[in-house]
């Protein structure tokens, strides 16, 4: 519940103090990216105008790695793996086509490849895939948010306000912290809230001090 009321307050002295567009949390665990600002800048200029995103509750600009995988219950996610497969599996199969010197592909070796590619980046780990796209900032993806997690997270003015609003009116507790909180309001409010892929800042804490045991687990 402390962390929350801090949080509440940092949002509410930055809209009273400094009357910004936008408001930037970064918590002390998180070192930005190199990137960061040039890849806000083209998000402000070119992507969080449009109707979708405008009235957006919130942008995170981090979200774990473990949970950055093709299996997680994000229908988006599905879709990506299935449109990876289905791109990969026709090419791997005229390359591997023309390699061998065989006539044509059959659906049976575009499937095999298809099924190959997919298995083959979900072990690899769909966070590498995501580097690539560090290559310009237009190429980075905004899509909707899960829950977890708040190292760094970007609040258009107004929707601070919302969010002010609505944690004022929540009580957290444990197995119920901020982020949860915060997560709860989309449903809850009817709310929108996207991430930004990949992170724009690094992780660098160990150990939640919110895990009241003797073993806390890495995180």
């Amino acid at each position: 519940e402390k962390e929350k009321q801090d949080y509440v307050f940092c949002l509410e002295q930055s809209l009273l103090l400094y009357n910004p567009e936008y408001i930037l949390l970064v918590e002390d665990d998180a070192v930005p990216e190199e990137e960061i600002f040039s890849v806000l800048q083209h998000l402000f200029s070119a992507r969080f105008s449009k109707p979708y995103l405008r009235d957006a509750l919130y942008f995170k600009l981090y979200h774990p790695e473990r949970l950055q995988r093709y299996f997680n219950p994000e229908p988006m996610r599905i879709l990506e793996w299935l449109g990876l497969g289905m791109f990969l599996g026709p090419v791997l199969t005229c390359a591997y086509c023309r390699a061998a010197g065989r006539a044509g592909p059959s659906w049976r070796l575009v499937a095999f490849f298809a099924l190959y590619s997919m298995a083959l980046s979900e072990l690899v780990g769909r966070h590498y895939g995501l580097e690539l796209r560090r290559l310009h900032p237009a190429l980075y993806n905004v899509v909707p948010a899960s829950e977890c997690c708040t190292p760094a997270m970007l609040f258009p003015a107004a929707s601070a306000r919302r969010a002010s609003g609505y944690l004022r009116g929540l009580r957290c507790r444990r197995g119920f912290a901020k982020d949860t909180a915060l997560y709860s309001l989309l449903r809850g409010e009817g709310e929108n809230a996207f991430v930004v892929e990949p992170n724009l800042v690094r992780h660098v804490g160990m150990y939640s001090s919110l895990r009241l045991n003797s073993n806390p687990k890495l995180l």
